[in-house]
């Protein structure tokens, strides 16, 4: 019986500037597209030979500060900004509960807490190395 290695556990962390949270929203007016770059927390995961190891199972927990939402139109920004009341709920936050791979993907969940709401949602993401961090894309949609 050969040993295998053990997982590197490393902890990153999100520093605002560095990151994005992009949104895309549908409206009469069409598609519009937000972004921030407010976003703060953290990814702890293990991994060994450039791949993610799920024992023990990785944590993250993103915080965005939604009253940053831009579009480049201060029309849709106000839209926004009202119908999030970015004022009474200024931020997200997402937590990750839990992870497997489906592939070369990963499904997770864990709860977001959007609008003073808190609820479970489930999505599938990427992650991958990238230099001296890690470059993860998932998409997930909410109807407001």
């Amino acid at each position: 019986m050969s040993q295998v290695p053990s997982a590197g556990r490393s902890r990153f962390v999100v520093e605002p500037g560095e990151s994005a949270v992009l949104v895309e929203a549908r409206s009469t007016a069409g598609r519009i597209s937000f972004g921030t770059q407010s976003i703060r927390g953290f990814l702890e995961v293990g991994y060994y030979d450039g791949r993610v190891c799920l024992s023990p199972a990785p944590q993250a927990e993103l915080d965005v500060d939604l009253r940053t939402l831009r579009s480049g139109n201060a029309i849709y920004d106000a839209e926004l900004a009202q119908r999030l009341d970015v004022r009474r709920y200024p931020r997200a936050r997402l937590t990750l509960d839990r992870a497997c791979t489906t592939g070369d993907r990963f499904e997770v969940s864990g709860p977001v807490t959007l609008h003073g709401n808190t609820c479970e949602i489930t999505g599938t993401v990427s992650a991958r190395p990238d230099h001296d961090g890690w470059l993860v894309h998932g998409e997930h949609l909410f109807d407001i």
